[in-house]
């Protein structure tokens, strides 16, 4: 019988200097750590657990956002502009030269030079056509594009 190695949760202060480089890669600086306590008015299984997640920029033009888990996960929303990336998987190596292969690999969705130009924003609906036509509420309604 074949035993898999459980995921390993990284500590914050570990996986903060490995999410700016993985971002930064990308073309994304200033990455801040965020984090919510589930208040006592939620399902009591779920109580006082600690969601963190990661973002880079502003709903109100460009954000990068990388939730925290056993595997991490990135998306960006550019919605005055109807896009979204949708969530993609990663994983956060220890090392640089394997952290900047996992951002290469996701280049083609989550590199901020994509959102931040006419010309840039044009090659990506071209590139992804289901990754357009995003409003809030559209993602109300249906949640993001795709989760890979």
């Amino acid at each position: 019988m074949r035993h898999e190695r459980a995921k390993r949760v990284v500590s914050p202060s570990v996986a903060l200097p490995r999410l700016k480089r993985f971002a930064e890669r990308l073309g994304w600086r200033g990455v801040c750590a965020n984090r919510h306590v589930i208040d006592r008015t939620a399902e009591l299984a779920r109580c006082g657990q600690v969601i963190r997640w990661y973002d880079c920029g502003s709903y109100d033009d460009i954000l990068l956002q990388i939730n925290e888990g056993p595997t991490w996960y990135a998306c960006v929303y550019a919605i005055p502009y109807r896009l979204c990336s949708g969530w993609h998987a990663f994983r956060l190596f220890p090392g640089s030269a394997r952290l900047d292969n996992e951002a290469d690999r996701l280049w083609d969705f989550l590199a901020r030079d994509w959102f931040s130009s006419r010309d840039g924003r044009r090659l990506y609906r071209d590139l992804h056509p289901e990754c357009t036509g995003y409003t809030w509420r559209r993602f109300r309604n249906e949640g993001t594009p795709h989760k890979c």
